[in-house]
């Protein structure tokens, strides 16, 4: 893992939480966040300069939390949380990729998949990122994984 794709990741993670969940992030988990239990994740597979994905896992009570916030509704329900951390996925993954491949690169996202708990196959590479951070009662995994070739 590089330090500009950790670094990249983060700050891109945490500017995307913050501007469409209206929640502050943290590095430092308390123990609640760091004991929660998976409780979905979304998936966005790219190609462009540089072809891989970038997988969100959300821990914790998080889902109706980040859907409440993002839509501005209480109790929003299970389809608009997916489609809430499918969004977040999506835009998550358009704010990094141009941080580490520059403004100018030209990438092609697919649509997210949102699966609850593991049931997506893993992402096909180790990751060349990830983040963890910690909202609310629960807490998020970002993982960047790129073509091996493309890490240089």
């Amino acid at each position: 893992m590089t330090n500009m794709m950790r670094a990249s990741l983060l700050q891109a993670a945490t500017s995307t939480f913050e501007e469409l969940t209206f929640l502050m992030p943290s590095e430092r988990l308390d123990e609640r966040q760091a004991n929660a239990s998976l409780a979905a994740e979304a998936r966005v597979d790219f190609s462009g300069p540089m072809n891989g994905s970038l997988l969100v896992r959300v821990h914790g009570e998080l889902m109706p939390v980040l859907a409440a916030r993002m839509l501005g509704a209480n109790a929003p329900g299970p389809i608009l949380e997916r489609d809430a951390l499918g969004e977040i996925a999506n835009v998550l993954c358009g704010n990094v990729l141009p941080k580490i491949a520059g403004g100018a690169a030209v990438f092609s996202l697919r649509s997210p998949a949102v699966t609850n708990g593991i049931v997506a196959p893993p992402p096909p590479a180790a990751p060349a990122a990830a983040v963890t951070l910690g909202l609310d009662c629960g807490r998020v995994e970002v993982m960047l994984s790129v073509d091996s070739d493309a890490r240089a």
